[in-house]
Order: structure tokens, then C-alpha cells, then sequence
């Protein structure tokens, strides 16, 4: 019996923070207007994997949450960036990898995902896609 609780507690720390949720809209930084695009995120410890539900295509990027807080409107964000990586691997190996950073925005804390903001680190922020749940298309994007 010991076994098995060290068992479920063990598996239960190696997922110890996951979360998975589905976009419907994306719009890039800088437009007005939302377009329809499917992607799902699966934010992980130290990485996300964004896929593609059009090209059934996938991608894992590191990234770790590095900070929290609430917006000028009261929405509250998380903030995750590959920074962590770079402390651990050093220069050649970072610079090797596709560096993201993401916003998660919410409805208030502990509530319904709004969208996601992904920043490719080399293009910045003025290349940024937002990628809205329904909610978020409904509350920001009409």
C-alpha cells in the first residue's frame, strides 16, 4: 500500500503544473480584425507545445512561468519566457533554439482563459499574434 501512494504522488509532482486549453481566433499585434485559426496549448514546467489543428502540426518550446499580475483593466496575465534556458545551457545552445515569449490573459484570477499572445523573441512585439478563446473573441476581438 505504501508503494502504490508513493507511486501516485510521485507521478503526481511530475505533472505538477499543465495546463491545456483550445484558440479559435488569431489577429496579429498591430490588426484590427480577427481571423479564424485553431491552435490548442499545452503549457508545461519548463516548456509549451502550440499545435496546429489545420497542419496537425506541432511544436515544443521552452518556456517556464516567470510572473503574474493584473492589467490596467483588472484582467489578470501570466507571463512565460524561455529565460530559464538560457541560464542553464548557455548561449550556443539557446541561441539554437525558436525563443517565445507568452502572455496568458484571463478574465480575472483563477477564471477563463482570454487569449494568448505569442512574441517571437528575435521579431518582437510588433510581430506578435494574439490567439483568442471564444470568451476572448466574444469580450476583445468583436
Amino acid at each position: 500500500m505504501k508503494k502504490i501512494i508513493l507511486l501516485l504522488t510521485l507521478m503526481n509532482c511530475i505533472v505538477c503544473f499543465s495546463q491545456n486549453f483550445e484558440t479559435f481566433y488569431s489577429k496579429n499585434y498591430n490588426s484590427n480584425s480577427c481571423s479564424e485559426e485553431k491552435l490548442s496549448f499545452n503549457f508545461r514546467d519548463d516548456f509549451v507545445i502550440r499545435t496546429d489543428s489545420y497542419y496537425d502540426s506541432s511544436e515544443k518550446l521552452p518556456s517556464r512561468r516567470v510572473d503574474s499580475g493584473f492589467d490596467d483593466k483588472g484582467f489578470f496575465y501570466e507571463n512565460f519566457t524561455p529565460t530559464f534556458y538560457l541560464n542553464k545551457y548557455g548561449v550556443i545552445q539557446y541561441e539554437r533554439i525558436r525563443a517565445f515569449t507568452f502572455r496568458i490573459l484571463y478574465d480575472k484570477k483563477g477564471g477563463n482563459i482570454l487569449y494568448v499572445l505569442e512574441i517571437d523573441n528575435k521579431m518582437g512585439l510588433k510581430n506578435g499574434k494574439f490567439h483568442f478563446t471564444q470568451l476572448g473573441y466574444e469580450t476583445l476581438c468583436k
